[in-house]
């Protein structure tokens, strides 16, 4: 499909036993006026397949040829970062856009979007909202956290490295530098971090950024999301990811004294939850803090985490300070009982 710019935006859902949230999702696509649409839904392997939902809910949609069309694909479960990846291939959209089955867009953001495509950018960023509870709630309302989107300048893999990816959704990407840039990472397959690294990947590929405060989309984070678990994977693909772009920086001659110092302290700001959550993490973090940074000075949490790690050393001060606070709470918790 490359280069055929049927439409306008293609907008990929990588779905998994989808329910009545994609049809939300759906709707707040079609919202979107003055533009041609095509939604590309790819399922992953699910034994639910969502067809059955969209042949109910948009019969006259599914393989339209008008301004506004569903085209359904499906794929061996592999989790929603290669479904991402194969979907960019069946794409005809100038610009494309990723959202999640439950996510939904903001009104007219699609539009605002598109629009501001003025120069020669690869990728317009945008804000969005994260809502933690599934209740219905207003944009206005204060249960959603308002996110700003970063403005990123020429060198953006640096940029990435000081502060972190934005999410899939708050970016609308130029079809075909997706389908130029955007293949497999070697060595492992993200099932947590995908949206994570797929901003590294497009931040490696020395894309062009521009940054509109404009509120694009909704992301609701449910239960699963929170738990301990899934957080612990997280640190886990979060530490291979990081690994993945110190081998490319340094594969491509690229990794220079102040890359391995974004790295190295990258990694540090990650080490109390990887040393709560998953120990393997934790220690391939500190070891490659002092393969890439030996003098490192830690740089996060509050003055007792620093003076520790700076005193003791990055993987004794971590130990220390969780000692500490793990002490310091038992005797409130012995306080409490001794004076209630």
């Amino acid at each position: 499909m490359k280069g055929l710019e049927s439409f306008d935006v293609s907008v990929v859902i990588p779905t998994f036993c989808a329910d009545y949230a994609l049809i939300e999702a759906i709707n707040s696509i079609l919202r979107s006026v003055d533009l041609s649409v095509e939604i590309v839904v790819i399922e992953d392997g699910s034994e639910c397949p969502s067809l059955d939902l969209l042949q109910n809910y948009f019969p006259d949609l599914l393989e339209s040829s008008d301004s506004r069309s569903i085209r359904y694909y499906s794929q061996v479960n592999s989790g929603a970062y290669l479904a991402r990846l194969n979907a960019i291939h069946y794409c005809s959209g100038k610009y494309l856009k990723f959202l999640d089955q439950d996510d939904e867009l903001i009104d007219g953001s699609l539009k605002s979007e598109v629009d501001g495509f003025i120069n020669d950018e690869d990728v317009i960023l945008s804000n969005w909202f994260v809502q933690e509870e599934l209740e219905t709630t207003s944009v206005n309302g204060s249960q959603l956290k308002h996110m700003l989107a970063p403005i990123l300048n020429n060198d953006s893999i640096n940029e990435f490295l000081k502060f972190g990816g934005v999410f899939t959704s708050a970016a609308l990407y130029k079809t075909v530098f997706l389908q130029d840039h955007l293949k497999p990472v070697e060595g492992f397959v993200p099932q947590k971090a995908d949206d994570w690294v797929i901003f590294a990947q497009v931040c490696l590929a020395g894309a062009r950024y521009r940054t509109l405060q404009v509120d694009s989309y909704i992301w609701k984070k449910n239960e699963n999301q929170l738990s301990s678990q899934l957080r612990s994977s997280l640190v886990q693909e979060h530490f291979e990811i990081l690994s993945w772009i110190e081998n490319e920086l340094r594969r491509n001659g690229r990794l220079d004294d102040n890359r391995k110092k974004l790295l190295a302290n990258y990694y540090a700001k990650q080490l109390l939850e990887a040393f709560n959550l998953n120990g393997s993490a934790f220690s391939g973090m500190t070891k490659k803090i002092k393969e890439l940074h030996p003098a490192y000075v830690m740089q996060h949490g509050n003055v007792v985490y620093r003076s520790l790690c700076n005193f003791f050393g990055i993987t004794l001060g971590v130990w220390f300070y969780i000692a500490l606070k793990r002490k310091l709470v038992w005797l409130k918790v012995l306080t409490d009982k001794v004076f209630s």
